[in-house]
């Protein structure tokens, strides 16, 4: 199954009209261990570039825009009870399933090539939003 890769450092695989989107090993190892995942909830339809939620750790918020446009039709349920799965796993633990509005979005996003000479150009898009205190909850 092909492997595409937004400049935000998230992954997006396709099967037909179905986007699977999880975070790359190098979001991965920036975050730390995952304390709190707060995603679109199923149901609800984005837009590219739109937000698709947060992971938060101890002192870093992840803000995720999402790759692709579609309504989000699953979230995945192990995140809750293996938080830490996407830091052990990251390219096979997923954050969301997306039935896609526009399928040729997924082309537009880099190849596996691209996206190593992307992190190679030291000119990465960050999502993190780093914290000084643990967040409120």
């Amino acid at each position: 199954m092909e492997r595409r890769y937004s400049p935000e450092h998230l992954w997006v695989t396709r099967a037909e009209a179905v986007a699977t989107i999880g975070v790359t090993r190098y979001i991965s190892s920036q975050i730390g261990v995952p304390r709190h995942y707060d995603l679109c909830q199923a149901g609800m339809s984005v837009e590219r570039g739109e937000g698709l939620g947060t992971i938060e750790a101890a002192k870093v918020v992840c803000e995720l825009t999402t790759p692709v446009s579609g309504m989000v039709i699953e979230i995945n349920p192990a995140l809750e009870s293996e938080p830490e799965a996407i830091i052990a796993r990251p390219e096979e633990a997923w954050l969301v399933r997306i039935t896609l509005s526009h399928p040729d979005e997924f082309m537009d996003l880099l190849s596996e090539a691209q996206y190593d000479a992307y992190l190679r150009s030291g000119h990465t898009r960050s999502p993190l939003e780093r914290r000084f205190s643990p967040p409120n909850r």
